[in-house]
């Protein structure tokens, strides 16, 4: 487990830059994000929203992941990590960053869910 611990923290930090670069690299250089970009995150936005008022949504992050909304039709991070047990990738990548909200969890205790293995047709 320890050799594969630094290959899970580049493929967090992998899938951050993935899911939220094209933001932070622009913003970073003082330029607007690309209207399509600014598109796509508010209709996902609104997607979290509308999965929150249904009780489906409950992310364990300050800055919401979109990964679970995106890949899981809702997020249990919150509630998995109130209980202990492992979250999206990208909270755990967010945990590590300091954007974690859930008061007495160290970044180090947030364990990552294993991938899901496309359904089979």
């Amino acid at each position: 487990m320890r050799k594969r611990l630094p290959m899970l923290v580049a493929s967090i930090v992998a899938l951050l830059v993935l899911v939220l670069g094209a933001n932070l690299v622009v913003n970073a250089q003082g330029k607007e994000p690309p209207a399509r970009a600014k598109q796509i995150q508010a209709s996902i936005n609104a997607y979290k929203a509308d999965l929150a008022k249904q009780g489906m949504y409950n992310c364990c992050t300050k800055m919401s992941c979109d990964m679970c909304a995106t890949h899981m039709g809702g997020c249990p991070c919150g509630k998995n990590l109130a209980a202990k047990k492992p979250v999206c990738p990208q909270c755990k990548g967010m945990w590590h960053a300091g954007g974690g909200k859930l008061a007495g969890i160290k970044a180090e205790d947030v364990k990552v869910m294993k991938p899901m293995a496309p359904k089979k047709k």
